[in-house]
């Protein structure tokens, strides 16, 4: 691994400061992107929700999962880099996107991501052997690195691990078709953010808000933890998630909504003590704006009531549970009533009451 340099005032790799920009509305994007949109969120249990949502539908979700992210990721890289552009990139090697890819891994909390063999004779025997430890989640790295690969290639590829320690996985790329097959993705019109008048206290050398430079990173793992409540942390887009849960809808034809939804609330209870919920309830306000989740504009929270408006919202259904939570553990009442609704403007209202 060539070495990550770091800023020498707040700890944070200087890749960070450079690719992203939090915004006062309580938008992250990418700097040479403003399109794209980013979260700073917790990730620990995203493939657990996965499996969570398997078993209570009764299907096999991880295929559907890994097709929709690499659907994505494959239109959003053919986006981003013209025809030619991808044929230099390809010929230079596959390699070269491996390295690019396990570099900004470590800088976003994705993992210890090492390539280790590869087969790029232009026939149907080319493949090529990855070696990850502390995905931040096999399904969604699964399915990004196929896109990577498939926009790169040309050709359509197919994906199988196998766990060769403790959080340590060898994923082995091949050509040949998705066991998957999903309708093309709607493409989504360049977003439109309201504006937000949050400041954040940020480093003077990296510009990166403290709030964030106060977590570490572990670039050698490619890990970043909380060190507060000691949740692992990851840099993705939101899309992503919106995306592939909103595909699993579709494929299944379940209420997949109410299920998120319980199941954040959930994992919001068992991974936070009574003062942390409390604490993160008082400051719920810059906690979002901090992760990219949104401008809470209105915050309105009683012994028997919460009402909450968020502006620029993404990962909807996170936040929605995340909210039942905070107010129930505040407030100590379990029988509670939920109203949320995504408004014409696009705003997210969320109505607790006991």
């Amino acid at each position: 691994m060539g070495k990550i340099r770091k800023c020498r005032q707040c700890g944070v790799p200087l890749g960070v400061g450079r690719d992203l920009v939090w915004h006062g509305n309580g938008v992250i994007t990418q700097a040479k992107d403003p399109d794209h949109r980013m979260v700073f969120y917790e990730s620990d249990f995203l493939d657990a929700l996965f499996a969570d949502l398997g078993e209570l539908t009764g299907m096999p979700i991880e295929p559907v999962v890994i097709e929709s992210k690499r659907r994505m990721t494959r239109d959003y890289m053919e986006r981003q880099f013209t025809p030619f552009t991808r044929r230099i990139m390809h010929r230079l090697g596959p390699n070269l996107m491996s390295k690019r890819i396990s570099r900004m891994g470590r800088h976003y909390g994705y993992g210890d991501i090492r390539p280790d063999e590869l087969r790029s004779r232009g026939d149907d025997d080319d493949y090529q052997v990855v070696s990850i430890r502390h995905p931040y989640s096999l399904l969604l790295f699964c399915g990004d690195t196929v896109g990577s690969k498939e926009a790169m290639d040309g050709r359509e590829f197919k994906v199988s691990w196998e766990e060769t320690g403790e959080h340590e996985y060898t994923v082995t790329f091949k050509v040949g078709e998705h066991p998957v097959q999903l309708p093309a993705a709607a493409r989504r019109g360049v977003p439109t953010f309201k504006p937000g008048e949050m400041a954040f206290k940020r480093c003077a050398s990296c510009g990166v808000p403290l709030g964030v430079s106060r977590s570490h990173w572990d670039l050698e793992a490619g890990v970043i933890h909380d060190p507060g409540t000691g949740r692992r942390m990851a840099i993705f887009s939101p899309d992503s998630i919106e995306v592939v849960l909103r595909d699993i809808e579709e494929e299944l034809g379940d209420d997949i909504a109410e299920m998120v939804i319980e199941d954040q609330r959930r994992y919001v209870r068992r991974m936070l003590g009574r003062e942390d919920a409390l604490m993160s309830w008082r400051n719920y306000r810059e906690m979002a704006g901090l992760r990219g989740l949104g401008y809470v504009r209105d915050l309105d929270v009683g012994e028997r009531h919460c009402r909450v408006l968020i502006e620029n919202p993404c990962l909807t259904l996170f936040m929605v549970g995340i909210i039942q939570a905070f107010f129930e553990m505040g407030t100590g009442h379990e029988s509670l009533s939920r109203r949320w609704e995504t408004l014409p403007d696009g705003d997210l209202f969320v109505e607790i009451s006991a």
